[in-house]
């Protein structure tokens, strides 16, 4: 593959241009428009940037980028790339109290969230804030602007955060402690709920295009490696000759799209998708994870012995699977999924590299 990296940006020029081709027919719609986007910073934020950024550059359109920032010079200190580029603006403040720019907006993607990646106890409430209230304000920009669309990053956890539970006699209390009702799975996934709802409620009253992405598991250049995601800490440990630990049994299911690709699917989601109707964005290769530490492993020349499982498989236990039915947003033309597993991992690894 081609890894060369464009000057003024920091994606691999082959995933750019993949974007470009996989968007090209949804580029009219951000002819002389302003996209704002939340959550810039962050994994999915920064494709959206550099993919936007790119499509205004590679195909001369007038196209603006304005990105909500909660510290500008961190921002640009982690992306000083982005510091020249006449395409792109910013908003500096708080997901809940911004100020709105004062040029129009035609699009918005909502990308923020507030991830638990130390296990802080005061995380649940944070969360919750963050995403109702951040919602509320982010719904508010795109009524006074009159957006044509705003695109809702959901997630997969929609569904593994459902409590009720029914017997015979009728529903059963279906938690026993605060800590079992503030976990992260029941808070996290309730609240991507609330924020589809609140999205369907305003874009209803208001008229303005709904996106709902109901986002699963994802890889690709900046996913974190040391938080908690088995593919991007299989992915280090490999890098340095380490062992691939999988401290469960190794059975769970689960997919992976490339973010290119997660990039491409978002970005036509703002033009081709039906107003308030979610569609699952996940890849489409189903795996184990201890075949996705093999798979890796192999990625990366590594033997298969390099992968150690570290409790035994229970017999006729039921296996944890986090997967998505895609065929909705297959068949509408709104998944890009033509980046095989294998490639997004090697890709990955190759950015890896021209970043260190």
């Amino acid at each position: 593959m081609n890894t060369s990296i464009p000057a003024g940006f920091s994606l691999f020029k082959q995933d750019l241009n993949e974007i470009i081709q996989k968007t090209s027919d949804v580029h009219h719609d951000f002819e002389n428009g302003n996209v704002f986007i939340t959550g810039a910073s962050g994994f999915f934020g920064i494709w959206l940037v550099e993919a936007f950024l790119w499509i205004a550059r590679e195909r001369r359109m007038n196209l603006t980028v304005t990105v909500l920032l909660r510290d500008t010079a961190k921002f640009f200190a982690r992306y000083p790339h982005l510091r020249g580029n006449d395409a792109l603006r910013w908003v500096e403040g708080d997901l809940d109290d911004f100020k709105f720019p004062d040029q129009p907006v035609s699009h918005i993607i909502h990308a923020a969230s507030v991830p638990n990646l130390g296990g802080y106890d005061d995380w649940a409430s944070e969360h919750i804030c963050a995403g109702v209230i951040g919602m509320g304000r982010v719904l508010k920009l795109a009524a006074e602007k009159q957006v044509r669309a705003l695109l809702v990053t959901s997630s997969g956890g929609v569904y593994t955060s459902v409590l009720e539970y029914q017997s015979e006699s009728g529903f059963v209390e279906e938690v026993d402690s605060m800590a079992a009702l503030t976990s992260e799975k029941v808070v996290y996934g309730q609240t991507k709920r609330m924020m589809e709802i609140m999205s369907a409620a305003e874009a209803r009253k208001h008229g303005f295009k709904l996106a709902i992405a109901r986002c699963f598991a994802f890889v690709g250049p900046y996913l974190p490696m040391n938080a908690n995601y088995a593919i991007g800490n299989f992915i280090r440990d490999a890098r340095a000759g380490k062992d691939i630990v999988i401290m469960g049994d190794g059975t769970p299911l689960r997919s992976y799209l490339y973010a290119a690709d997660l990039a491409a699917s978002l970005i036509r989601m703002l033009v081709k998708s039906r107003s308030g109707v979610p569609y699952n964005i996940a890849g489409k290769e189903v795996l184990s994870i201890k075949e996705l530490a093999l798979l890796v492993a192999q990625c990366h020349d590594m033997p298969t012995e390099s992968v150690k499982v570290m409790t035994q498989v229970i017999s006729g236990a039921p296996v944890n699977k986090y997967l998505a039915d895609i065929d909705k947003a297959s068949k509408e033309g709104l998944l890009c999924d033509s980046t095989s597993l294998v490639d997004a991992i090697t890709r990955t690894s190759k950015w890896l590299d021209q970043k260190a």
